[in-house]
């Protein structure tokens, strides 16, 4: 061995002790459980949704149905996304301007956003608290991610995912397969020997994919 071992497992594999710290997998399946709700409920004011007491119909969020959504991996043109695959117009179409449209159409959001609608002079405080919001979501995103996609990836390749195609076309790193969202990282330990990369395909279960295209 080249370093001491500091992770043990019990004899029935349920529980892990690293250090000092030790979880069973049943609370790491809960601690994931209640990460998907919280980013989630994030979402939803991120959204800026009425309390989820209310009537749903007052939601008016967009139905979202992964097992329609169509990509084509060997389109690269720059910026490119499976956002812009002309198979999913009648799904996504337009989506990208749902805060848009709400902030021009409801006189309670526009109010959110400016302290004087009719001049468009901004709230800054409401905006950074919104930016804040965005940030937060974001990291637990990352978390859900990183552990939910299978084998997790080294922080350099988690960090520099591309959701669309670069300006210099370089390819991006998710794509939708049969309604699952997928991420596509790069291998290079033997690089050097190889002169080869190895491609990562890793898989988010239904509630993480669903997360990341709501936010895209």
């Amino acid at each position: 061995m080249t370093s001491l071992g500091s992770i043990s497992w019990s004899d029935d594999g349920q529980q892990l002790s690293y250090k000092s710290l030790e979880f069973t997998m049943n609370s790491l399946q809960w601690f994931l459980h209640d990460q998907v709700q919280e980013a989630q409920d994030q979402l939803h004011d991120l959204l800026l949704l009425p309390s989820r007491d209310a009537d749903m119909q007052s939601q008016r969020v967009p139905q979202l149905h992964l097992a329609r959504l169509r990509d084509d991996p060997t389109v690269s043109l720059a910026n490119y996304s499976f956002l812009d695959n002309k198979r999913n117009e009648g799904i996504l179409g337009g989506k990208e301007r749902y805060l848009l449209h709400r902030v021009r159409q409801e006189a309670h959001v526009r109010r959110y956003f400016f302290k004087n609608p009719e001049t468009l002079t901004w709230n800054t405080s409401h905006v950074q608290q919104y930016v804040e919001r965005a940030r937060a979501f974001l990291q637990r995103l990352l978390l859900l991610i990183h552990m939910t996609g299978g084998q997790p990836a080294r922080g350099t390749e988690l960090l520099t995912l591309r959701w669309r195609n670069s300006a210099h076309s370089e390819v991006r790193n998710i794509f939708v397969e049969s309604g699952i969202v997928s991420f596509v990282t790069s291998y290079h330990k033997k690089y050097s020997a190889s002169s080869s990369a190895k491609l990562i395909h890793r898989y988010l279960p239904p509630e993480v994919g669903e997360l990341l295209v709501y936010y895209l």
